[in-house]
């Protein structure tokens, strides 16, 4: 019997025994229900427990992995580094090799401040205006009492109903 189904015959049998007196049959019913309700909680937090070990050990592979690839990403740097220093001793540019091509390249450069940024004149700026919404205060007048408040916020949002979760410990 899945949980679906319990939730189903426990709600027949309520309406059962508001119209009715309790028999036999219907306690039978109820205990039977309350031991299959049981058993299928149980296999919930059995699943559930797994499924928790399994996210835990999932996160903890992937933590070793990006450890992992941290070390190799470094390691690969380290090995430009090299690269580039003998490149530059030796005034190469360029090799072929089979395995593959070697190119020492110059960026571009990036431009550092010699003043603070106080000191640069305007025509070398940018401006940014950010706007953000202060749901905060929406929220607060949304459920104000203020003749006015409240009806001048609901023109432009609403307060969703909260949303009921299951936390399990």
């Amino acid at each position: 019997m899945t949980l679906y189904e319990i939730t189903e015959e426990f709600q027949k049998l309520e309406d059962l025994l508001m119209t009715g007196e309790v028999t036999e049959e219907s306690e039978a019913l109820l205990n039977q229900l309350m031991t299959a309700e049981g058993s299928k909680l149980d296999g919930y937090l059995m699943v559930y427990a797994n499924l928790k070990m399994m996210e835990e050990g999932a996160k903890n592979e992937a933590a070793r992995l990006a450890k992992k690839a941290k070390t190799a990403a470094a390691a690969i740097d380290s090995m430009k580094g090299r690269l580039a220093a003998h490149f530059a001793l030796t005034g190469t540019k360029s090799v072929t090799r089979p395995l593959g091509k070697i190119v020492l390249k110059s960026s571009q450069g990036a431009v550092e401040l010699d003043v603070s940024t106080d000191e640069i004149p305007e025509e070398y700026t940018v401006t940014k205006t950010v706007t953000t919404i202060n749901k905060k205060h929406l929220k607060d007048c949304l459920k104000s009492d203020m003749p006015g408040l409240r009806e001048d916020a609901s023109k432009y949002a609403h307060i969703e109903e909260g949303k009921q979760y299951i936390q399990i410990y």
